[in-house]
């Protein structure tokens, strides 16, 4: 569950799942067989079950909203996450938003890259894995703009950013 301006409900493949649990799980380190065992438990849920991804500001409607949604089994596709990779920054430097290379990709990327505010608040909500629909959700919710224009713009943003090697599917 996550946090938005927007409500939705979408179905995690098992790959997504496991990530997903993975990520969100404490794992006793110093205990290896413990550690493997819930691994496993994770594992055997993520390809056995139904794994959702929800949307939403906290509510009461948005609880049964879902509530609702679960009961209907109307989860939304399974969808392709997006995601920033690891080895960029992004800063703002007086008044611009720039995206530096750290580490490794410095000499791959080769500078700079100067962006508007659309695509900073993109690039910092790509880090954490969104499908395309969920991200197209969250820019119309912070900007003004048509959903035509907003698709245009932001399928031109992905390829971009995907030609740059900045992106991760997931």
């Amino acid at each position: 569950m996550r946090r938005g301006a927007f409500f939705r409900v979408r179905a995690l493949s098992p790959a997504q799942a496991r990530s997903a649990l993975v990520k969100q799980t404490f794992l006793p380190m110093w205990d290896p067989e413990t550690a493997a065992a819930q691994m496993k438990n994770l594992f055997r849920l993520a390809d056995s079950g139904r794994v959702l991804r929800v949307f939403g500001p906290p509510s009461a409607e948005n609880a049964r909203r879902l509530q609702a949604a679960l009961e209907a089994g109307l989860e939304e596709k399974e969808e392709q996450d997006l995601k920033a990779k690891p080895g960029f920054v992004l800063r703002r430097v007086a008044e611009e938003y720039m995206l530096m290379p750290t580490g490794e990709n410095i000499a791959a990327f080769q500078g700079a890259v100067l962006l508007n505010s659309v695509s900073a608040f993109v690039l910092e909500q790509l880090q954490f894995p969104l499908s395309r629909e969920e991200l197209l959700c969250a820019v119309l919710a912070e900007f003004d703009t048509d959903r035509e224009t907003a698709e245009r713009d932001l399928d031109a943003l992905i390829e971009k950013l995907k030609k740059m090697d900045v992106l991760e599917g997931e």
